[in-house]
């Protein structure tokens, strides 16, 4: 794994070799290979301040939330959802509390 910041401290996150990512949400086949393509040619990624080796990333109309294993180096994703735009329902933004940082303990789906 690389990881990189740009002149304003910007994180990159590059993982190299095949990516193995555990998908234990059972999220569509595309979301995971998007994820997979992602971190193959390097994203922008934001550290949890609150969940050590758990990530932000956005692609676009997407954002995930993502564990990399300190150890083996393995990528579990954790949650995704859709970016909240302005002509989305917050209805819409509500089904995806994963992202608001609450109660969700995301590290519970990982052995």
């Amino acid at each position: 794994m690389n990881v990189g910041s740009d002149k304003r401290g910007v994180m990159f996150l590059k993982l190299e070799g095949n990516v193995t990512i555990e998908d234990r949400r059972g999220y569509p086949a595309a979301v995971v290979e998007n994820l997979r393509a992602l971190l193959a040619g390097g994203v922008r990624a934001e550290l949890d301040p609150h969940r050590g080796d758990c990530y932000d990333l956005e692609d676009g109309a997407r954002a995930y939330y993502i564990y990399i294993s300190p150890v083996s180096g393995r990528v579990v994703l954790l949650a995704t959802c859709l970016k909240e735009s302005p002509g989305r329902s917050r209805a819409a933004s509500a089904y995806s509390p994963f992202f608001t940082k609450s109660s969700f303990d995301p590290l519970a789906l990982v052995p």
